[in-house]
């Protein structure tokens, strides 16, 4: 009986010992392949997975362009108009900009009893004439954005 135990209990330490050598084998190869994904996607610049596409928006040429054609300028306003506004830049000549029908906004950088600045939505002939104003506009249209008063 004795005997049997034995031969059972060296039965199992040599397939623990198997198993362990195989479980080792498995993590050190599968260690080994995430090392190796690691430097090709530092080199390449590439995540692990092909298959995902990239996180970042794709900007387009034409959207490019219109950003690139947003201007800003610190200057006062001469004359105000319906559909258009004249400007003095503190730098550089008289400008007039088209004010569109929609998506033009004009505010006024107003101070509150507590000291605190707030910024308030005006309307286009609330815009005093001769003081000094923030804009902002597409230069291939030469249509304002945005108009600041100081």
């Amino acid at each position: 009986m004795e005997q049997k135990n034995k031969k059972i209990l060296m039965i199992l330490i040599i397939t623990l010992a198997i198993l362990a050598f195989i479980f080792a084998t498995i993590f050190a190869i599968n260690k080994n392949k995430v090392k190796d994904a690691s430097k090709t996607n530092q080199s390449s610049g590439k995540n692990l997975n092909d298959d995902e596409e990239d996180p970042t928006p794709k900007i387009s040429e034409e959207k490019k362009a219109q950003v690139a054609a947003i201007r800003n300028i610190k200057g006062k306003i001469t004359k105000i108009e319906v559909n258009s506004i004249e400007v003095i830049p503190t730098e550089g000549e008289k400008l007039t900009l088209k004010v569109p029908q929609k998506g033009a906004n004009f505010s006024s950088l107003t101070k509150r009893e507590d000291g605190a600045f707030m910024v308030k939505e005006i309307g286009l002939f609330d815009i005093p004439k001769n003081k000094e104003v923030d804009i902002q506009y597409n230069s291939t249209t030469n249509e304002v954005m945005l108009v600041s008063v100081k």
